[in-house]
């Protein structure tokens, strides 16, 4: 479960993108801060295999 210092964490990542004037492809799908996110929900919730993030 998503706690609130977690989710602050998630907020804090694109806020921080956002701060340092990261430039991000205009032909993306996905956002950075999705990418960079991925791993860290990984590591909180599946041991850090992102293979069995991807069936939620």
């Amino acid at each position: 479960m998503l706690t609130k210092d977690k989710i602050i964490g998630i907020f804090f990542i694109d806020d921080l993108l956002k701060t340092s004037s990261h430039y991000e492809d205009s032909r993306r799908q996905v956002s950075d801060s999705e990418l960079i996110t991925s791993p860290v929900v990984s590591s909180l919730y599946f041991g850090g295999h992102q293979d069995k993030q991807d069936s939620l």
